[in-house]
Order: C-alpha cells, then sequence, then structure tokens
C-alpha cells in the first residue's frame, strides 16, 4: 500500500493502493504518494532472473498482484491472448520451472499465470520490443575495471525515460479502454519525459495527452521529437519559463478545483506520466536493481557485496528509483547525485540546506538537469523523516524557497547519498577524453564520469555503475563543441571536408552552410535544426557510428504540434483544446 508524504486531510483514504496511486496521483496537501514500507528482496532467489521474470517479481512483492479487485477493471477482458502477446514470449523459461524455490515468488501459484496484474503487465512489457535488444531494454559498457556504464537509451526516444514510460504509458492505456473512462495526462518536461510520453500514448484510445515544456530550454532533437508527433490525442505547449514554472504549473493544475470540474463534467479522469506519478518510480528500481545482477552475474562482485551508483539528477526520480532498491535490500554502498551548475542536489546533501530563494536557474550543456526544485526529494525526505517533518520541510520550501535540516537530519540523508557537481568546461572534457577512448557519451551521462573522479579514493573500492541517461545523437552540437575543442557555433564549421580535417586545423571562419538540397544557403529559422543535423552527420562520419532512423527522420519531419504560451493562459489553452478534439 502507499500513503501520503504530506499526511492526509481527511479527504482521501489513509492508504491507498498501487492502481489508485497510478490514476490518480494528486495526494493530499500537494504531497506524493510513496511507499508505506519496504518489501524485503531476496536476492538469492532473484540472481539468476532474466530482466522481464525480475519486472514481474517486483511488481508482485509491491503488491501490484492486487490490482486488478482495486482498480474496477475486469481482468479476464485482459488476457494476453487478446492482444495477440503470449505470456510465454517474455516468460519462457519462468521462475517456477528454472527454480523449485520460486514458488515463493509470488503469493499464490494458481493465480500467478491468470491474475489481472500478471496479464496487463505482460502486455505492458511488449512495449520493450521496440528496444534495441527486444529481450534486455538496457545495456552494459565497461570503462575500467570496476567502473560500468548502465546504457538506459535504447528505447524509442533514445534516453532513459523509455525505460518506465513505454510499459507504463502501455498500462494507463489498457485501463482507460478497459474502464471506458477518458483519461487526461498532463506532464512537464525538461527534455525527456515529453517526448517518451508521447512516444507512448500517441493515437491511443481514451487518452489525452497535454505536454508542457521550458520555451528554448531542451535541445532541438528533444524539442522536434515533441513538436512533430502528429497526432490528434496529444498537444505540446512551449511554456514561457524554466522547467520548475513548468512543473508548478502541472501541479497546480492537479490540484485546481475549476479545472478538476471542468474534466469532471467532460467524463475525463486527470492523471500525471511524471515521475510524481509512483507508476514511473516502479520501472526505475527495477533497472536499478538489475545492475547489481549483471555485476554478480559477470563476477564484478560477489554475493552480499555492496556497489556505488551514480546517477546524473535533475528531478530525482532515478536517484530515487536506487534509493529504494537500497532500501529493498539491494546492497549499494552510496548512491552518488551528478549535478551541473544548478548544484541544489549538492547543496543539499552537502549541507543539509535545500536553499533557492536567490538562486536563478543556469542553462547548461546538460538541459534535462537544469532544475532548481527536484520533486522526487520529498519522497527520500518521507521515508527518512515521516510525514509530519516532511510537510513542515516541503512548506517551508514553498513559501520560503528553502528549508534547512537538522545536523542529525542531514547525518542520515548521507548515510545513503554523496555528491559531486561539474560545470560545462568540464563535462566537455570528459566528453572528448571518452571519445577518444572510442565511447561516445551525452553530457547528461558526463557529469557522472566527471563525478567519479572526483570522488575521493575511498569509493574506488567498490564496483561502480553510472547510468547513462541519453544517447549522443540528442546533443550532438555539444558532442562536437567537444571533439573541437574550441567555443565554435556549428554554423562555422565547413561540414563537407570536416570528417577527414584534423581538428588541430579547424578554422572558426564565418562560413555559410548550404542546403544539401538546394545548394542555397539555410534560412535563419531552420539554422537551429540543421546544426544538429549537420553534427550528427560529422560525428557519425568520424567514429563510423549510425544514427538511429528515429533521429535521423526527424529532420524531414514538420513541427505540427506546437503552442508557445505564458503560464496565465494555460488553462484556458488546454480546456478549449479538449472541447474540440474529445
Amino acid at each position: 500500500m502507499l500513503v501520503e508524504t504530506r499526511g492526509n486531510d481527511g479527504k482521501k483514504p489513509l492508504k491507498v493502493s498501487l492502481a489508485e496511486a497510478i490514476l490518480n496521483p494528486s495526494a493530499s496537501f500537494n504531497g506524493l504518494y510513496s511507499l508505506e514500507s519496504f518489501p524485503q528482496i531476496e536476492l538469492e532467489k532473484i540472481a539468476d532472473l532474466e530482466y522481464f521474470e525480475l519486472v514481474e517479481y517486483v511488481f508482485n512483492i509491491l503488491g501490484f498482484s492486487e490490482f486488478g479487485a482495486e482498480s474496477g477493471v475486469d481482468s479476464k477482458n485482459l488476457d494476453s491472448a487478446e492482444s495477440g502477446v503470449k505470456s510465454k514470449d517474455f516468460v519462457a523459461d519462468s521462475a517456477d520451472s528454472k527454480n523449485p524455490d520460486s514458488a515463493n515468488l509470488d503469493s499464490t501459484d494458481s493465480a500467478h499465470s491468470n491474475n489481472f496484474a500478471t496479464n496487463l503487465l505482460r502486455d505492458a512489457l511488449e512495449s520493450y520490443r521496440s528496444f534495441d535488444n527486444p529481450n534486455l531494454p538496457l545495456s552494459y559498457t565497461k570503462l575500467e575495471p570496476n567502473l560500468y556504464l548502465q546504457n538506459l537509451f535504447t528505447g524509442p526516444t533514445r534516453a532513459f525515460k523509455d525505460m518506465a514510460m513505454q510499459p507504463f504509458g502501455a498500462i494507463l492505456c489498457a485501463l482507460a479502454k478497459q474502464k471506458s473512462q477518458k483519461y487526461l495526462i498532463l506532464t512537464a518536461t525538461s527534455g525527456d519525459t515529453g517526448p517518451a510520453t508521447l512516444e507512448a500514448i500517441k493515437d491511443k484510445e481514451n487518452i489525452f495527452c497535454v505536454c508542457m515544456y521550458p520555451n528554448g530550454g531542451t535541445s532541438d532533437v528533444q524539442r522536434l521529437q515533441m513538436t512533430s508527433v502528429n497526432a490528434k490525442n496529444t498537444k505540446v505547449i512551449a511554456l514561457n519559463g524554466d522547467f520548475d514554472m513548468a512543473q508548478s504549473a502541472l501541479k497546480d493544475l492537479l490540484s485546481d478545483a475549476e479545472f478538476r470540474g471542468f474534466l469532471d463534467s467532460h467524463n475525463f479522469a486527470l492523471s500525471a506520466t511524471n515521475s510524481v506519478n509512483f507508476g514511473r518510480i516502479i520501472f526505475q528500481i527495477i533497472y536499478h536493481i538489475h545492475s547489481y545482477i549483471y555485476l554478480l552475474k559477470n563476477g564484478a562482485i560477489k554475493a552480499g557485496e555492496a556497489i556505488n551508483i551514480i546517477v546524473p539528477s535533475g528531478n530525482f526520480g532515478n536517484a530515487l528509483g536506487a534509493f529504494f532498491a537500497k532500501k529493498m535490500g539491494v546492497k549499494i554502498n552510496k548512491i552518488i547525485i551528478a549535478t551541473n551548475a544548478n548544484c541544489v542536489l549538492y547543496e543539499l546533501i552537502k549541507s543539509g540546506k535545500y536553499d533557492i530563494s536567490n538562486k536563478k536557474l543556469i542553462k547548461t550543456l546538460s538541459p534535462a538537469m537544469d532544475i532548481l526544485k527536484s520533486s522526487n526529494v520529498e519522497r527520500v525526505l518521507f521515508s527518512l523523516f515521516g510525514a509530519v517533518r516532511t510537510k513542515e520541510l516541503m512548506e517551508s520550501l514553498d513559501k520560503n524557497k528553502s528549508y534547512a535540516l537538522s545536523e542529525g537530519e542531514l547525518a542520515k540523508l548521507r548515510e545513503d547519498f554523496e555528491a559531486v557537481f561539474s560545470d560545462d568546461e568540464s563535462v566537455l572534457e570528459v566528453i572528448r577524453d571518452s571519445a577518444n577512448k572510442g565511447i561516445i557519451i551525452d553530457p547528461h551521462t558526463a557529469t557522472g564520469v566527471l563525478g567519479y573522479k572526483k570522488l575521493d579514493s575511498k569509493f574506488r573500492d567498490f564496483s561502480t555503475i553510472i547510468c547513462s541517461t541519453a544517447e549522443w545523437t540528442k546533443f550532438a552540437p555539444t558532442i562536437l563543441k567537444a571533439l573541437n575543442n574550441e567555443n565554435l557555433a556549428i554554423e562555422n564549421l565547413d561540414c563537407e571536408n570536416l570528417a577527414t580535417e584534423n581538428k588541430a586545423n579547424l578554422k572558426s571562419e564565418n562560413l555559410a552552410i548550404e542546403n544539401p538540397k538546394t545548394g542555397n544557403p539555410k534560412s535563419a529559422e531552420n539554422t537551429a535544426d540543421s546544426s544538429d543535423q549537420e553534427a550528427l552527420d560529422i560525428i557519425s562520419k568520424r567514429f563510423s557510428t549510425p544514427i538511429h532512423a528515429n533521429i535521423k527522420n526527424l529532420f524531414a519531419k514538420k513541427e505540427l504540434n506546437k503552442t508557445i504560451l505564458d503560464k496565465e493562459n494555460l488553462k484556458a489553452t488546454i480546456t478549449n483544446w479538449l472541447k474540440e478534439n474529445a
């Protein structure tokens, strides 16, 4: 069961099922839903599980097996055969057949293959078929004897958000269809959640999605991934402001009585796909557990040996998944938070102070981490200090833009967390050094690699996983800037000859780039997109590495789905759009 991080206002149940928290993520006092307690993983029982078996195991011990009865959905209508998906496709060698002791993986063996949760979850896992490896939606790269990248970007939008959004989106869509209920999904994105959400639910029945992102606050590829989506059930809005403002706008809508009244009168239920929705967090817990299994299977560690996990962090959902994995029994020494110049998380973990009262968001080369108000920190506070203290701290943040932990609270926080931060110049150096070794990493992953280099030597005694959160193709101009080691705009490079030029001979001359189709100079309005395309081609040629079709094909698409707004006009725009399209 799940409980509210700021306590209960008397208007909601004291405890809710996972189903209720997924469908209705808005909690009392503008809080969040989180785990009341942490069921313990028996590591010896999961050591040999394949990824899809691990997903089922974690959902079961978290109580997902009760989902059918509590959601009001007829589980008989969700048999895998309905969608043409066979459960054996995912669990051909089931836990029960491989390990006689694995009968304990489920509370009742007889219900395991027939209950609502199993069928729904296995259908949702079909979404992983679109990943590079349909049987394992992530991969690993060994950097050093004790250092590994966990590559979480093998899905359709080439970012780690696909790991959760693809199956989670499928679950939401199945629920909406089976309940004959229209859902409005609101999501605020700093760059990756939006594309992943739109990809997961575009053209689905009974689901309508409004995706908000900070105008000018994403990479060009990220923007194109959203604005080129041509689906009647999606609306993409560029909000004037930063991500914190977009996230605040989302939370305001979730608790707006007038807006909720409009939705009720039009038969809409309201939900969200940001990590404020606990359904997202579960899938993030799972891949952190898998990283331990991977190291164990490959002989990097022995059973019971602790590891470190480094997480490039913005909104803290990914790091929260690692924290919950640790609390559920995975042997994690420290969760190391890597931040950029917007280093509020670094300051919190080092000093116990969360103070954004005099801070202004800094635009960096790692834009998905350009966040000052990290919403998922609240769930950590709740787990460590309880609802009363969490409500007190979060109300102080809402009112005063700051809070401070006591000395004892900080010590407790630091039992689980360490933090490092990086500036843009250092990030570029790490990208260049990594590329020279044959591994191209994106700027967010680079903060994690740099973080490892900055750690005290005592951390080197542990095998370490760095979460690689995005493919380099989403940030090609930044990669090229790092490789050239010069502060050059892409528009100033001779793209035809650059791939064969020695970087020492690069010139910063003001060269016009011709449109390859017409031979004419590109128009100013297309310059940014074209520079991304040019950078992709240059890097691809230089390193003989292919560009994924989902990225390469973006530049032939039109931006059909884009509205630029101030926050004050958001509610009216959404209601008018729903009236016209729902």
